[in-house]
């Protein structure tokens, strides 16, 4: 990682002079296909900007430091806490062309393992950039509300409602909890092991298939993206799932080849697999509305994550829930439309 000052002079965010003291770093992610960080300095170098951030990052190890580190920056926007322009450094990582915009945080993968690359090389620059800012900066990493992203600072309430750098990470089986472990192992500092969040006992299902709908979809060692990953497989292949965990709100399945277990939400179920668990019939609890919480949550073709993927609903939008089926240690509720069924965790009642 090389840090390449060109500050922003122009900017009203260095013009101002506002300074903060740094109490967190926050990371973000461009939300466009653009890999260079000099597009965005080019942007934000006028006195008509009204955002900037304190460094963009590229695949090849650079940050393009464009603010002082304890300038106030405009990066965040504000929630009903504050603002975390006001206490957090904000970073942002470029991304591939690779991909294409569908709308909202959704985006098509044109070319799977170059996509792969490219996340992966920024998010090494992010850890060596974050890691040498804590130092200066006295911060741990593993300090909470310290190292957050856009999407947590939301629920959090200091920032807007954006998805990054989640949206992008997930999908390279890549989470902020490891992001903070890399950033204390980078300073020269122990990490204790993430102890999983639930009972992640596995149960005995019959075999079923599944296939990856995803680029690339990391294979752990355990039920858990706090296991190490064991290999990796891609978007198409299919699988036999012969058991499944959960995990906090993910279930994970058990490879038939012993290879380790991968995570449910990103598969498409291709046979009937009876889970031994027990699944309770729908009940007709009378029809109530919900409004969705989760950025992005997936429609099932039945109630449970090892049924297919039939649409995806966003956060904020309401619908009426007409059925309940509870399956293991989650009720899922049916669609009025008749699309499927959306797990009843990521809904508020309305």
């Amino acid at each position: 990682m090389k840090i390449k000052e060109s500050i922003v002079t122009k900017n009203p965010c260095y013009t101002c002079g506002r300074t903060i003291t740094v109490k967190g770093l926050m990371i973000h992610s461009v939300g466009c296909p653009q890999p260079k960080a000099s597009v965005f300095f080019n942007n934000w170098n006028k006195t008509s900007a009204n955002v900037c951030v304190h460094a963009v990052l590229q695949a090849d190890g650079t940050a393009l430091q464009l603010l002082p580190w304890n300038r106030r920056g405009w990066h965040c926007g504000s929630g009903s806490k504050g603002s975390g322009n006001n206490t957090h450094i904000g970073v942002e990582m470029t991304e591939p062309n690779t991909i294409k915009y569908t709308g909202g945080s959704s985006y098509t993968d044109l070319n799977p393992t170059a996509t792969r690359d490219f996340v992966l090389k920024t998010y090494q620059t992010a850890v060596e950039l974050f890691a040498y800012l804590c130092k200066l900066h006295n911060l741990d990493p593993l300090a909470d509300g310290v190292i957050i992203s856009h999407a947590e600072g939301h629920k959090r309430g200091i920032a807007s409602n954006h998805g990054d750098v989640e949206h992008i990470w997930n999908k390279q089986g890549l989470t902020m909890a490891q992001f903070r472990k890399d950033i204390k192992k980078a300073m020269g500092g122990t990490v204790t092991p993430e102890k999983p969040q639930e009972d992640t006992k596995t149960q005995t299902v019959d075999g079923y298939k599944v296939k990856i709908t995803t680029g690339t979809l990391n294979v752990r060692k355990g039920p858990g993206t706090n296991y190490g990953i064991a290999t990796t497989v891609k978007k198409g292949e299919v699988y036999t799932i012969v058991g499944e965990a959960k995990n906090g709100s993910t279930v994970w399945g058990k490879l038939k080849s012993g290879a380790g277990y991968i995570s449910l939400d990103y598969t498409e179920k291709l046979t009937d697999g009876k889970v031994t668990q027990t699944t309770t019939p729908a009940q007709n609890t009378g029809s109530y509305k919900v409004k969705v919480t989760a950025d992005v949550l997936n429609v099932r073709k039945g109630p449970g994550t090892g049924y297919g993927i039939a649409t995806t609903v966003k956060q904020g939008e309401v619908y009426t829930i007409v059925d309940e089926v509870k399956s293991g240690n989650a009720t899922w509720g049916k669609l009025k439309s008749g699309a499927g069924y959306i797990s009843l965790a990521y809904t508020k009642r309305v």
